[in-house]
């Protein structure tokens, strides 16, 4: 792969190019959008795939932010080698970045080399990306059981050393993402529970578990209505939740994530 490292432009002064090629060739962005850099990491890397692998091809590829100064190098082009599908490049970021910031860049493949409708939403040659540093670690893995779904699902239950915040990410869990974090313990031996921000499911939008059939997407909230709690003699999270469609609530419910 040959790689050519500039600074990042601060404006997105992309223009309209060369029409699109005509003999069906694709390349697209097939990094997930969200960055995530732990502690002492600067660097991360961006895959782009191509439909068809006759020969060498280098393509150039643009970057814009609205964060000057957050790239200390990126690539301009990416090479395939004959016969490779998949190309990596590697962006580097300032040694700088401030902790749980989110920093966003655009990149966008050359159109020439793309064809003027994707077959999927996916294979998109241009890649919106949100980029942030944090110390989250995965600190217990255990299954989570939601009252609307009535299935239990592996979860990992992430802790961050600096907020000290624990969470459910929604890339590891599946469906939820919320941070919360844990008091001292209760005269029975539980330890409460409070929420850093109220967590909502994104709910029908990632799985169709997550959706009524008739009043569409549910939505689920951490509620205070109810004491939410861990107790240590089951490993067991105990998460007041309340559940809304666009009708209205079903109410509040308790969901449970329990540790291995």
């Amino acid at each position: 792969m040959s790689i050519m490292a500039v600074s990042c432009s601060d404006d997105d002064d992309w223009s309209a190019g060369n029409p699109t090629n005509a003999k069906g060739l694709n390349v697209y962005i097939a990094s997930n959008n969200n960055v995530v850099l732990p502690v002492d990491g600067n660097t991360f890397e961006v895959t782009y795939v191509r439909n068809i692998t006759d020969g060498e091809l280098t393509i150039p590829v643009k970057c814009s932010t609205s964060t000057p100064g957050i790239f200390t190098s990126i690539p301009t082009s990416v090479t395939f080698a004959s016969g490779q599908a998949e190309a990596t490049a590697t962006f580097s970021c300032i040694p700088e970045m401030e902790m749980f910031k989110t920093y966003s860049a655009t990149i966008v493949v050359d159109e020439q080399y793309t064809t003027q409708y994707a077959d999927t939403t996916i294979n998109l040659p241009r890649a919106e990306l949100s980029i942030v540093k944090e110390d989250y670690k995965v600190a217990k893995k255990g299954t989570y059981l939601s009252w609307w779904t009535e299935e239990p699902e592996p979860a990992e239950l992430q802790y961050s050393e600096i907020l000290g915040s624990y969470r459910f990410n929604a890339q590891t869990s599946g469906e939820f993402t919320f941070v919360f974090k844990l008091g001292k313990a209760n005269e029975d031996g539980t330890l409460p529970i409070t929420y850093s921000d109220s967590f909502v499911n994104v709910g029908a939008a990632t799985s169709p578990a997550w959706a009524h059939s008739t009043y569409g997407i549910m939505t689920m909230k951490g509620s205070k209505k109810k004491a939410s709690y861990y107790d240590p003699a089951t490993k067991t999270y105990w998460f007041d939740v309340n559940f809304t469609v666009s009708a209205g609530s079903f109410g509040n419910y308790y969901d449970t994530f329990t540790e291995e």
